[in-house]
């Protein structure tokens, strides 16, 4: 369900405010609304946490550590900075050392780009071989004066010089050198009307002293490579302090957003009505003022969802997909858990897929609860979903798509016939299965709907719910007959009769407000002839689109079915024997892996989408809401510089 909130301002003395800040944390209960927030102390926080962050940011990933960065985190001196920084419960030896990181990166950065800069001008000469500038500037001190060019053959042998010579020659190109004793003089013979040639640019120094400082540069980055690897040994202390600082910058924002006036300070926020009592109890013994009303229609309010432990486990695919309800919209987890269970099934559809999914989950359960002394809410769901799983595939006789399992004594007594994966005529029944999942869930939606109208202002546009569930069921018969089989499923006169008369309640309910004549509302409802007239065709097409579960099932079945073929035959081909059966083994692993992470990314675009458009559209849910997140500490580290205990 999603707890109601409270409007709550809190008035305190100007001169208690942070101590009032320091008792609201502590209560951690508020959801405050802190507006740009600006103090010198909020600054600094913002300046050592960015250190920290970027700090850490250095860390080179552990799969691209060389051995000699992974030496360097275990050695002994970076050991003594971890036990150096652990002793600093305040953290200020850890953005101290941070900011010495942080340099020592921006170092890096700066010798990467003057490596770059001599690898782009060894590429520029290379094909010239080795470049001598000084060897050069020690001929022009003599008169002797050099340029290379690189022109046309007319271009050369239009040259005229005392000397000159051709270093490489390619196909409409030549490298060459001239020696001049002028040393702004040009070479003569140039063809008439075409530009000065123009010589090659030499560098500052020659290739061989260009090699000579990018090894040197090179070593200076290998040792600044390892000292930031050695952040491997006591990142966790950096993480710690980070954490402290993330508690102190929260805490001086929310100090220094209060609003103060006349000697008083104030802040506003939200409060979960059910701990609204206890913090009233606190407010008089701190002697603070309070202002306590519900939320207005216009205004943003956090979402708090909570449910019984059984519902909360499909909190964590609602985490994945990042969405929250709406404070005024509807708590759906309990129609989501046993819907979305239900779709994995029919998606994965496979009981061999079933059984590897819950020994893996049982597996992290197990590792879990030794850990850390309990089973997360993830696994339980796992659990829940692959015993699904298993179920559906055994009562559809589908064990790793091979069909001579489901004719196994004990596995053959599971299988019903009329859904079994090889019987031909199944499809149809699945198929029925899919609709009746559909219609249900549209049903659910427009009754719910229905009840929460009846409960709002304008009672009669309530009833616009019933007309849009007498459509769905009046198209449920159509969808029967269109896309399984009009003879087996004849619509009856009655879906017709349903289809118009819910269409009707439609134009008549729609717009019906309190306070407005019922005929103007009609009016109001027909006006919008057009967009009505559209919806009931979404939800002809909404009803249609639950057939994605037998589509994505059966592709699953067909997968695992084409790999044990491929698998059989070329077990055979190969002559049998060892080779021919480990080559099988080896289709079928890679085969039935592909096809499982397949059908779980299935599960996800397709038994997700279901709920959170089909199902949530017909509820008119826009997942808009933000969670409900209090004011709190999080984390324990000491005391910071102004004696405060942090957590």
């Amino acid at each position: 369900m999603i707890v109601p909130m409270k409007k709550l301002s809190v008035v305190v003395l100007e001169s208690d405010r942070e101590a009032a800040v320091e008792r609201m944390r502590d209560a951690g209960v508020l959801h405050l609304e802190v507006d740009a927030a600006q103090s010198e102390e909020l600054a600094t926080l913002e300046e050592r946490l960015s250190t920290l962050e970027r700090a850490r940011a250095l860390l080179p990933p552990e799969d691209e550590r060389s051995e000699e960065q992974l030496a360097a985190a275990e050695s002994s001196e970076a050991k003594q900075i971890a036990e150096r920084l652990a002793a600093d419960t305040a953290g200020d030896a850890a953005v101290q050392r941070a900011g010495e990181l942080v340099a020592r990166g921006e170092r890096r950065r700066e010798l990467r780009e003057q490596r770059d800069k001599i690898d782009r001008e060894l590429t520029r000469l290379e094909p010239w071989g080795e470049v001598e500038t000084e060897e050069i500037r020690r001929l022009e001190e003599h008169g002797i004066f050099l340029r290379l060019y690189q022109i046309t053959p007319e271009e050369f042998d239009a040259i005229e010089a005392p000397y000159k010579a051709v270093i490489t020659r390619a196909k409409g190109s030549v490298r060459a050198v001239v020696v001049s004793f002028a040393p702004d003089r040009e070479p003569e013979g140039q063809p008439e009307g075409q530009p000065d040639l123009e010589p090659l640019s030499l560098p500052e120094h020659g290739t061989s002293a260009l090699r000579a400082q990018r090894e040197e540069l090179g070593a200076e980055i290998a040792s600044i490579d390892r000292e930031l690897a050695a952040i491997a040994a006591y990142d966790r202390e950096l993480e710690r302090a980070e954490k402290v600082l993330r508690e102190r910058l929260e805490f001086e924002r929310v100090r220094a957003g209060m609003e103060a006036e006349s000697g008083v300070a104030y802040i506003t926020g939200f409060i979960p009505e059910p701990d609204l009592a206890s913090f009233r109890s606190l407010a008089a013994e701190q002697g603070w003022g309070l202002m306590v009303r519900d939320p207005q229609p216009d205004e943003s309010v956090p979402t708090l969802v909570k449910n019984p432990k059984p519902v909360r486990i499909i909190q964590p695919v609602f985490k994945l997909l990042a969405t929250v309800p709406g404070y005024r919209e509807l708590d759906i987890s309990m129609l989501f858990l046993m819907f979305f269970t239900v779709f994995f099934a029919m998606i994965l559809s496979d009981a061999g897929y079933g059984l590897i999914v819950l020994a893996g989950s049982l597996a992290f359960a197990r590792k879990g609860r030794r850990k850390h002394g309990q089973v997360s809410e993830g696994n339980i769901l796992l659990i829940l979903l692959s015993v699904a799983t298993v179920i559906w595939g055994a009562l559809t006789g589908n064990w790793f798509g091979y069909e001579p399992f489901s004719e196994l004594p004990v596995l053959s007594a599971m299988v019903v016939e009329p859904i079994s994966t090889w019987n031909p005529a199944s499809a149809d029944n699945v198929q029925l299965i899919c609709f009746v999942l559909g219609t249900l869930q549209l049903t659910i939606a427009h009754l719910w709907n229905f009840v929460r109208g009846l409960r709002g202002p304008s009672k009669l546009r309530a009833f616009t719910e019933l007309g849009w569930l007498s459509i769905v069921l009046g198209l449920y018969y159509l969808v029967l007959a269109l896309v399984i089989d009009a003879t087996r499923f004849p619509v009856p006169d009655i879906a017709l009769y349903m289809i118009a008369g819910g269409l009707a309640a439609v134009f008549v309910f729609s717009q019906q407000e309190a306070g407005v004549s019922f005929f103007v509302g009609v009016a109001k409802g027909f006006a919008n002839f057009l967009t009505n007239a559209l919806d009931s065709i979404s939800a002809f097409s909404d009803i249609i689109s639950y057939i994605r579960l037998f589509a994505v099932g059966l592709a699953t079945v067909e997968i695992a079915n084409a790999f044990n073929t491929m698998a059989g035959e070329l077990s055979v081909g190969i002559g049998g024997g060892v080779v021919g059966v480990l080559a099988a083994v080896v289709v079928l692993f890679i085969g039935h892996t592909l096809n499982l992470l397949m059908a779980a990314l299935a599960v996800i675009v397709h038994g997700v989408r279901l709920n959170m458009l089909e199902f949530s559209s017909h509820l008119g849910m826009e997942w808009s809401g933000f969670p409900y997140k209090p004011f709190q500490k999080q984390f324990s580290l000491g005391r910071d510089s102004l004696g405060r205990e942090e957590r």
